[in-house]
């Protein structure tokens, strides 16, 4: 969750940053040629997206990748459950 968290907020600073004040950054041509005006802010936006999207080697990815492994070893019948004592 924190992964997701970094990402959102890392896609809606970029936003922030190419809004002005006089305008908004709220169509896709607002986008063009971004690569050209701010290539590091361009690298930036698109790894948070990359990374939400849960492409491997992401943040995002790794999240649900854990998720799913942690999944697989808890098993479905509650009789197949057992509670371990704590140690004394």
């Amino acid at each position: 969750m924190v992964a997701y968290s970094i990402s959102i907020l890392g896609c809606f600073g970029v936003i922030i940053i190419l809004s002005g004040k006089d305008r908004d950054t709220d169509v896709m041509d607002d986008f063009q040629g971004l690569f050209f005006h701010a290539p590091w802010l361009t690298g930036i936006f698109t790894v948070m997206l990359l990374s939400l999207a849960g492409i491997p080697m992401t943040a995002g990815f790794l999240g649900k990748f854990y998720i799913v492994k942690m999944h697989q070893h808890v098993p479905n019948n509650p009789d197949e459950r057992q509670i371990h004592p704590a140690p004394e």
